[in-house]
């Protein structure tokens, strides 16, 4: 799932997702959408919804209780790094 959101991240910064990663272990998401142009709600937003679909199977096949599900969502809205 990790690898998703960031994807969904990066596609959001018009950054891959390799150039993401290697600017995350020195800047937060805020400032890497802030250097971007672009809202930080607006990368988390996407990062969630691409996620979402993997979350929801996770917890259908029983890999992830509703309160994991729960959990994981709150990390990605509010995340500072993915």
């Amino acid at each position: 799932m990790r690898a998703v959101a960031l994807a969904a991240a990066a596609v959001a910064l018009n950054l891959t997702p390799q150039q993401l990663a290697a600017r995350q272990r020195s800047q937060s998401l805020r400032e890497i959408a802030t250097a971007q142009g672009v809202l930080v709600s607006d990368v988390r937003a996407r990062a969630l919804s691409a996620s979402e679909p993997l979350l929801e199977a996770a917890v259908r096949e029983g890999a992830l209780s509703a309160d994991e599900r729960r959990t994981l969502r709150l990390r990605l809205r509010y995340a500072d790094t993915l």
